[in-house]
């Protein structure tokens, strides 16, 4: 079965042609050497109690910004510096979130579920956000798949990807969320990609954007590296690409360059009998 969705309203999209690069409109593999063994694990384990003692440290500033403010002349040099100390401890609380996710990111049993219902829940829980997102117009197709493995790697990761691609939206685009199964055959064009022979669950998140940069294309799984524009910490890939690895799923994407971006999700399938 599937379903399909068109959010009618259009917008008009001004958005940056970036300059070809030889990986333009190829699919890549994702692959990042620095999120693969014991040294990432050590340095996450090492920053969670660290932001997680710092956040506490703040949690009066969180608690009561607003009281110790209103006690306070509004030209006094104490006020921004309240401001400042409440914007950083919520940046310790998502980093500290951020690390702990990339720790546990697979946490949860195993459970045999439909992939096109996953979907379904997420989008129906950011429906709004996205309907708020100026100038987005949504596109899903969702076919039957079924998985087993944990629900929150997928979609955690499904979420993260279709929140970046709102953001390299700010002036409106469309973003298409499909699901569905796909079979890989030896020699086929995705077994030649790298992708084993077998059958998959796929979820493909695309928009119309101004695409990845070929600069920032060499480094786009790297943890802490963001754009010149982000205000996140450069984790959000990073943990879709170890979510997906512990529950033998994985990513690619296509940059393709002028407009928009395509990433891909790959999660084993198993029959729906």
């Amino acid at each position: 079965m599937i379903e399909t969705h068109v959010q009618q309203e259009r917008f008009p999209v001004d958005v940056h042609l970036a300059e070809p690069d030889a990986t333009d409109g190829v699919y890549v593999l994702a692959r990042c050497a620095r999120l693969e063994g014991d040294l990432f694990d050590a340095l996450c384990q090492t920053l969670c109690p660290l932001t997680h003692c710092f956040a506490n440290l703040m949690m009066p500033v969180r608690e009561y910004p607003r009281l110790v403010k209103a006690s306070l002349p509004e030209d006094s040099g104490v006020v921004p510096l309240l401001d400042n100390l409440l914007v950083t401890a919520d940046r310790m609380e998502q980093l500290n979130a951020s690390c702990v996710a990339l720790c546990h990111g697979a946490n949860g049993a195993a459970v045999r579920y439909n992939v096109a219902d996953l979907m379904g829940d997420m989008l129906a829980e950011f429906a709004e956000p996205f309907a708020m997102a100026p100038g987005v117009k949504i596109q899903r197709q969702l076919e039957s798949v079924m998985v087993v493995a944990p629900y929150g790697p997928i979609y955690n990761s499904a979420k993260e990807l279709c929140l970046n691609a709102v953001a390299a939206m700010p002036m409106g685009g469309r973003l298409s969320v499909a699901a569905g199964p796909l079979d890989v055959w030896a020699g086929d064009d995705w077994n030649v990609l790298g992708i084993a022979e077998g059958r998959y669950a796929r979820i493909t998140i695309g928009d119309s954007g101004a695409g990845v940069a070929p600069q920032c294309r060499a480094s786009l799984w790297d943890p802490f590296v963001t754009g010149p524009e982000s205000r996140g910490f450069g984790l959000g890939l990073s943990f879709v690409y170890r979510s997906l690895a512990e529950i033998k799923g994985f990513c690619m994407y296509r940059a393709t360059g002028a407009p928009g971006a395509e990433f891909m999700i790959w999660v084993p399938a198993v029959s729906d009998d």
